[in-house]
């Protein structure tokens, strides 16, 4: 059966392992749209010339690193000019299973309020691990409301668009998905999660440590990924304390002890720090 879905995939020198991620949702999607964000080894630009060989499969370069979210509203503009019904936004690292997509949708068709639902994402494989979003009290067979999600696998019905308007530019990359999804609620529309559907991501250069009965995980990004991510955190909480308070000081509450994390296991350990205070007050002063 055709569904009228169009596969976002924001990529950035792409790996091997892409060539299978994209095999497989593209077998899944009426078609699937790449935007690179400015590829430059001879390798992923090899890729992409293979990839774009296939029926379904429209790359769109950029000559620069746009941001995660530029590319991800290029890809959605491309779907509103050409009618399609719902939008795929994926990570190029991220690997769908089978009937992925329909799975999301018939779970999307079962939901009592699914006139409201704008996003339904999926559940997540990351680090060996089962991730949902979800309450535990809440999961049953279908869906259930969740708050916030990150955005690789998200199935985002185009019509919204409209009236909630595209993904903010200006984040560039972390926290766009949690902002997106507070917009959404913030109108009175629903996200939910299928929690009849995995989708494998891939955090990136991540690493387990154990501190005696605590877990703790280190993705070792750069120092220009962190300041992003606290300085996107500190604009999230202006923007939406008035809606969400408790969601985002539990946000708050996690990424504070990052920086320990960071003292204790990562490199390129000042760079690191000195981003994330710039970070956090550039957010503060609105820069």
């Amino acid at each position: 059966m055709q569904i009228n879905c169009c596969a976002i995939i924001v990529s950035y020198n792409p790996a091997p392992e892409t060539e299978i991620n994209v095999n497989a949702i593209v077998r899944q999607v009426a078609e699937v749209v790449i935007v690179d964000n400015g590829s430059s080894t001879p390798e992923s630009l090899e890729l992409l010339a293979k990839l774009a060989q296939q029926q379904r499969v429209k790359i769109q370069y950029n000559s620069t690193n746009t941001g995660i979210a530029t590319a991800l509203n290029q890809g959605v503009r491309y779907a509103i000019n050409q009618g399609y019904e719902w939008v795929a936004t994926f990570d190029q690292d991220s690997l769908a299973p089978s009937h992925f997509i329909q799975t999301m949708l018939n779970d999307y068709e079962d939901f009592a309020e699914k006139e409201l639902v704008a996003i339904v994402a999926p559940k997540y494989q990351m680090n060996g691990e089962i991730t949902s979003f979800a309450s535990r009290n809440l999961v049953d067979k279908g869906c259930s409301k969740i708050k916030t999600t990150i955005t690789s696998g998200n199935l985002v019905k185009v019509n919204f668009f409209e009236t909630l308007g595209f993904f903010e530019e200006s984040f560039f990359i972390d926290y766009v998905d949690h902002e997106f999804c507070l917009r959404v609620r913030s109108k009175g529309l629903l996200v939910i999660e299928s929690h009849n559907t995995i989708l494998e991501h891939n955090l990136g250069d991540s690493s387990r440590h154990q501190v005696l009965a605590v877990k703790l995980i280190t993705t070792s990004h750069s120092p220009v990924r962190r300041y992003y991510k606290y300085r996107n955190l500190v604009r999230t909480f202006k923007k939406y304390y008035w809606f969400e308070p408790l969601t985002l000081v539990i946000q708050f509450k996690s990424v504070l002890i990052e920086p320990v994390k960071i003292l204790l296991w990562e490199t390129d350990k000042f760079a690191k720090i000195s981003s994330i205070c710039r970070g956090l007050l550039d957010g503060i002063i609105k820069k």
